[in-house]
């Protein structure tokens, strides 16, 4: 085992990292043994390639990583990158100390070219790609994993790395110290988002401890901590005030010095007790805070609060079924443990921008007709996709999905069903009179999805049409028809339907999904 060489990847590479995914069975190479280079380049494409790294032992790939912008379940916003494929030789995973090479030319790529934040879906079995994202700084805001089976992973270096050198906070060239220690019990450790919408990160380079206080929603550093110093990011400084939080190790007069637009100064002086926690507004416009407790350094750090999470306002509209206005998601089956849902919106390749912003942060719109039917429409980048819900009785629940799509933007809209508890069974009966049948949660479908796009992987029942879709669950048995003739497949714990569309009246009508309870 020699050094790994890195460079970035060309399409003369594609040989090589095909084999790569051969040797290993990994995504397509799992699902398409005899993969070829120019099929590996399509792929890509289609999920919207941006740039990759590739590691060399001689003349053999052993790692590679690439970063797109479309994922399995979510699609890039400006400035988001999504790392789809880091894949590392059996030979080679422990090679750590060459793997942080490749993160920083991962981190160097994305930062020169303006991203701020790369994402990882990251399957819940896979602990090892789990424990690698950690090590190199991801975060996560939420331990549970979603309804796709995964989790979501947040790494903000381009963006910290981006502003320590635009913005001067010190010497230019910081590259942070790679591959962080951290324990098991810390891998699903969540970071708290406080009410404004910010939270902390912290790291260490070149002696210096940073404490980088990030907004969330559009990833940028609101300010940096740097011993007593807290500098505010210029161009955010008068978004609103910000709270700061102070401790000192021994009781004395604590002093704080507001730097103002103009060059003034404004002071406080209070007397800080040890032990306890001094908590302070900064003046609307602050450029810098300065704390000094007679001489002394203090620890300061942002004042994250409890995380504030949106109440999810439910209604009730059969036995055990629920929906929930906030995400637009639609239970059936126990509160805490549903036996399957309904997601929506979902669009594939090749996607569109701004899908990937949560439900409860879209605007969905609602018209409430009785009882036993509503009607739920969201619009995004010009394309409206309106649903009508229908309870005929109380085991039984009819939803017609119609799209508008004004521009004519390619799109592949599909029904989709999560079915997270384990345990459950999904009979796809065919029209052919043939079957096929998959427990939810299936090692065999955990690595990647069979979207469309993949038509590397064939299974029997792809690309027919179904009849109908039967799904044994502990809390009861669902069938499913579609109005429509529909073909469907499967991906990690979830079903997906993608029924023929038809044109009525100026949009594109997918036919009513029919879902009943059989038996319990």
């Amino acid at each position: 085992m020699g050094k790994i060489v890195y460079s970035y990847y060309t399409p003369a590479d594609a040989p090589a990292v095909t084999e790569l995914f051969r040797r290993n069975a990994f995504g397509m190479g799992k699902y398409d043994p005899e993969l070829t280079p120019d099929r590996f380049i399509q792929n890509q494409e289609k999920k919207g390639f941006v740039f990759g790294i590739v590691g060399h032992d001689g003349d053999t790939a052993v790692t590679y990583v690439a970063c797109y912008r479309n994922g399995s379940q979510r699609v890039c916003r400006a400035g988001q990158l999504i790392i789809g494929v880091m894949l590392i030789d059996k030979k080679f995973r422990s090679a750590m100390f060459s793997i942080a090479d490749m993160f920083r030319m991962l981190l160097d790529r994305a930062e020169n070219e303006g991203y701020l934040v790369l994402i990882s879906e990251v399957a819940t079995t896979n602990t090892s790609s789990l424990l690698l994202n950690r090590k190199t700084g991801a975060l996560i805001f939420e331990a549970k994993p979603t309804v796709y089976g995964d989790y979501v992973l947040y790494d903000y270096m381009p963006s910290m790395l981006r502003h320590v050198c635009s913005h001067n906070v010190i010497e230019t060239n910081i590259m942070p110290m790679l591959l962080r220690r951290i324990s098991k019990a810390e891998l699903l450790r969540e970071t708290p988002v406080d009410g404004s919408g910010c939270f902390i990160m912290s790291w260490k380079a070149n002696g210096y401890e940073y404490l980088f206080t990030v907004e969330r929603s559009s990833s940028l550093i609101v300010g940096t901590a740097i011993d007593n110093v807290f500098r505010l990011n210029q161009s955010l400084r008068n978004r609103s005030a910000f709270t700061y939080c102070a401790e000192a190790a021994e009781a004395g007069h604590f002093t704080v010095r507001y730097e103002m637009p103009d060059g003034s100064e404004k002071t406080q002086t209070l007397t800080c007790p040890v032990g306890k926690t001094l908590r302070l507004t900064a003046p609307t416009g602050c450029v810098n805070a300065r704390f000094d407790i007679d001489g002394q350094l203090c620890t300061y750090r942002y004042d994250v609060q409890a995380p504030v999470r949106k109440k999810m306002k439910l209604r009730e509209l059969g036995d055990d079924i629920l929906f929930n206005e906030t995400t637009g998601y639609l239970s059936f089956g126990r509160t805490d443990a549903p036996a399957l849902t309904v997601i929506w919106p979902c669009f594939t390749y090749p996607y569109l921008e701004g899908w990937v912003v949560p439900n409860e942060s879209k605007t969905i719109r609602y018209e409430f007709v009785s009882r036993r039917q509503f009607f739920a429409e969201l619009t995004v980048d010009g394309v409206a996709i309106r649903r009508n819900y229908h309870f005929p009785d109380e085991q039984t629940a009819e939803i017609e999905t119609r799209v508008t799509n004004p521009e004519e933007k390619p799109l592949d809209p599909l029904f989709q069903l999560a079915v997270p508890q384990s345990g459950s069974r999904v009979t796809v009966y065919l029209q052919d009179g043939t079957s096929f049948s998959k427990e939810s949660g299936d090692p065999a479908d955990s690595m990647y999805p069979e979207l469309p796009f993949n038509d590397y992987q064939k299974l029997p029942y792809s690309g027919k049409t179904l009849d109908r879709i039967e799904i044994e669950t502990p809390s009861g048995t669902y069938a499913i028809r579609s109005e429509h003739p529909a073909t469907c497949f499967f991906h990690r714990n979830y079903l997906r339907l993608r029924p023929e569309a038809e044109a009525r009246d100026g949009t594109l009508c997918f036919g009513k999904i029919t879902i009943r309870r059989l038996r319990a």
